[in-house]
């Protein structure tokens, strides 16, 4: 009976033991998910405000805010080596061009 008991009490042991384990990797599980989605608060705010489209852009600015706008485009025009007026914010076109080179016989 003893025996019994102890083979009861082993058994009881060992199935608490899977059970603590269970609960352990599934806390740990949930805290790597909780981790992984963690957001700075003004991280959140400013993506929630990009989001949401209320900050306009610049077809809403003020016409002092296009006009300084246009002022500093021009000033990096003429910094960079851009004639005046000429679009500082297109990427550039380059054309490449193979040069002719003479065919030559090897004998």
């Amino acid at each position: 009976k003893k025996a019994e008991e102890e083979a009861a009490r082993k058994k009881a042991e060992a199935e608490a033991a899977i059970k603590r384990a269970e609960e352990e990797a599934a806390r740990k599980a949930e805290e790597e998910l909780a981790i992984k989605n963690m957001q700075d608060p003004i991280q959140a705010l400013f993506l929630a405000s990009v989001r949401s489209g209320q900050h306009g852009g610049l077809e809403n600015a003020s016409p002092a805010i296009k006009a300084e706008l246009a002022n500093e485009l021009d000033r990096l025009a003429k910094t960079y080596g851009g004639s005046e007026g000429e679009d500082m914010t297109k990427f550039p076109n380059f054309q490449f061009k193979d040069p002719e080179v003479d065919p030559t016989k090897l004998s």
